[in-house]
């Protein structure tokens, strides 16, 4: 296996052990493949144990945008689709990253999206708090047991405050 097919593997069991977590509520209702919603609690834990990604898509953006949205918003330009080809469920490794600013009181708060409704593990993180210049920022998310054919990812930003945040140039790469 070529060296960097080996990095990008162990950067992927990695995040995934670290970050991913499901409720064992969650599990006992049969919730695998991501989470609803709402989200597990803030306290859970999951590892996950993936095949290293064989494909990549990425998307990058270099314009400024900004909002003020108190609410859960699709970050401009931060999507891709892709397919899943065979019959297995794949794990999906989602890596945001962006110069990000969150002027004085505000707080950026980014969550990666599967197909409009599978909130990526973790559920939310917070990006960018309270600096009135731009810094580079970047978070992996992970998603488990993805079924075959069509999906698009997504990532979403709002403000805690409701006060200005931006994001200047930015990249999306989705791993599967």
């Amino acid at each position: 296996m070529k060296r960097i097919h080996v990095v990008l593997a162990v950067m992927f069991a990695v995040v995934v052990l670290v970050i991913a977590g499901w409720t064992a509520h969650g599990l006992a209702q049969g919730t695998d493949s991501g989470q609803s919603a709402t989200g597990p609690s803030p306290a859970a834990v999951v590892g996950g144990d993936c095949l290293a990604p064989a494909k990549m898509k990425f998307k990058t953006a270099d314009t400024s945008v900004s909002t003020t949205s108190t609410a859960w918003v699709n970050a401009p330009d931060m999507y891709t689709s892709f397919t899943i080809s065979g019959t297995v469920k794949e794990c999906l490794e989602v890596d945001f990253s962006a110069s990000a600013v969150a002027n004085s009181g505000a707080t950026m708060i980014v969550r990666a999206i599967l197909d409009s409704g599978t909130i990526g593990l973790p559920a939310q993180v917070f990006f960018s708090s309270q600096t009135n210049w731009d810094y580079a920022q970047a978070f992996n998310f992970a998603f488990k047991d993805v079924a075959p054919g069509s999906h698009q990812v997504k990532i979403q930003w709002k403000s805690l405050g409701g006060v200005s945040i931006s994001l200047e140039p930015r990249s999306l790469i989705v791993r599967y």
